[in-house]
């Protein structure tokens, strides 16, 4: 199973006034692909179960891998330094993650109120009566509920 992946760690952002202060460190994994990686493979001894065994693992040192380069010139040109919330993040899954959180939040409400109103006629049917809450914080929760996932989706 050597060799099947490569995996790359960076950080897009530093500021320039104080490089200590710096964006996360992300990783990436890729395919590890022989025509441009096979100048990295390093052999080592190693030691397992007692005994000597030679692996050989990527490794690019002091070097740099062209394949790399590019990719993290992509993710570079993905990050928006405009958005603190988002600072040395890809921009792209940032905005697909914010999509899919208000998509969620829109099916919470809308199941919040498909549930209200079966539960509400199970209860008339069965003639269970909360006591516990008053009619109209019910109501109020239940409206609220509607009107922001009908927010939610303009």
């Amino acid at each position: 199973m050597e060799r099947q992946f490569v995996r790359g760690y960076f950080q897009l952002r530093e500021f320039k006034s104080d490089s200590a202060v710096r964006s996360p460190t992300f990783l990436y994994d890729r395919f590890y692909n022989p025509e441009v990686d096979e100048r990295f493979v390093v052999e080592i001894t190693v030691r397992e179960r007692g005994r000597k065994v030679k692996i050989y693992p990527y490794w690019e040192g002091a070097g740099e891998n062209p394949l790399d380069s590019f990719i993290l010139y992509l993710l570079s040109k993905c990050d928006n330094p405009e958005i603190i919330e988002a600072i040395g993040h890809n921009q792209l899954l940032y905005i697909a993650d914010k999509a899919v959180k208000n998509e969620i939040k829109m099916m919470k409400g809308l199941l919040r109120g498909v549930a209200d109103l079966e539960l509400g006629s199970l209860s008339r049917k069965q003639k269970i009566f909360t006591i516990a809450r008053r009619f109209r914080d019910i109501r109020r929760e239940t409206e609220g509920a509607r009107e922001k996932a009908a927010l939610e989706e303009i």
